[in-house]
């Protein structure tokens, strides 16, 4: 594809027009040189080299690097979400009834960890779902009930792979009109121009800014967000819910901290 295309390429949140942000050289693997764009209008950093890859090639670019960032970190836990906290976040939001007790789908689950923690140690239900997994109960509850919706609809580590809006119009598309969209993912102000910020990896190519989450709220009628940093997770609203800050004000007084943040649209909790 010629350089003239490539500088067309609009935002796939906004729909606004793109400009050059910087290049990454990766030294092994199956990249070599990346370029990277960023929205003129809600700040989303992008590679479009990415995004330009065929599904065939996607697919071998993320068996090579997962393969090998399996085989070098198989031993560190240090890169893996924060699972417990997420489950514990959940089991909060559910206790305090800002979700509904059931029918709650972890979207792109992988092995479903986190489902396994909810279960074992909170009793709840949190259903697996790994489009790439024939045996993943998601994949098979939505084969024998396709037009099933969810009340919460959960996102970890996958906005950062994302390369086209069609990925969260299908969660949306999952989640009841008043259901909770809960996402996992890397969110700041200002995107580093870095070739060694630690968010650049291999399978990385999309990060967020506070003013694309926002977009995407609006995009998806979501009116208020609530963040757990614990959890490093948010949850939208399309409904606000009744007493909503004097609810958090007491979870943070139960728990002498400031466990969870709030606000209308996008908490934008990361500043920097």
């Amino acid at each position: 594809m010629s350089e003239k295309l490539l500088e067309k390429i609009q935002c796939i949140i906004c729909g606004s027009d793109t400009e050059d942000f910087m290049k990454k050289i990766y030294s092994s693997g199956t990249l070599g040189t990346l370029n990277f764009k960023r929205c003129t209008k809600c700040g989303l950093v992008f590679s479009d080299t990415m995004y330009q890859m065929s599904d065939e090639e996607w697919q071998k670019h993320n068996k090579f690097y997962h393969s090998y960032w399996f085989n070098n970190t198989r031993n560190s836990l240090e890169h893996n979400p924060p699972y417990l906290q997420q489950a514990l976040f959940f089991k909060i939001l559910q206790k305090n009834n800002l979700i509904k007790n059931d029918n709650w789908l972890d979207y792109a689950s992988g092995v479903g960890t986190l489902s396994r923690l909810l279960k074992e140690y909170f009793n709840l239900k949190l259903i697996p779902y790994e489009k790439y997994m024939a045996d993943s109960e998601g994949v098979k509850l939505l084969k024998e009930n396709p037009n099933l919706k969810f009340n919460v609809v959960f996102s970890s580590a996958l906005f950062e792979h994302i390369r086209s809006i069609k990925t969260i119009d299908e969660m949306m598309s999952l989640l009841k009109e008043d259901g909770v969209f809960m996402v996992h993912t890397l969110v700041t102000e200002n995107i580093p121009k870095d070739n060694n910020w630690f968010y650049y990896v291999p399978m990385h190519c999309t990060v967020f800014s506070n003013k694309s989450m926002q977009c995407l709220m609006d995009k998806y009628g979501f009116k208020y967000s609530i963040y757990c940093p614990f959890a490093k997770t948010w949850a939208f609203f399309r409904n606000i819910p009744s007493d909503i800050d004097k609810i958090i004000e007491n979870i943070n007084l139960s728990f002498s901290e400031k466990y969870l943040y709030g606000k209308n649209g996008f908490m934008d909790y990361w500043k920097n």
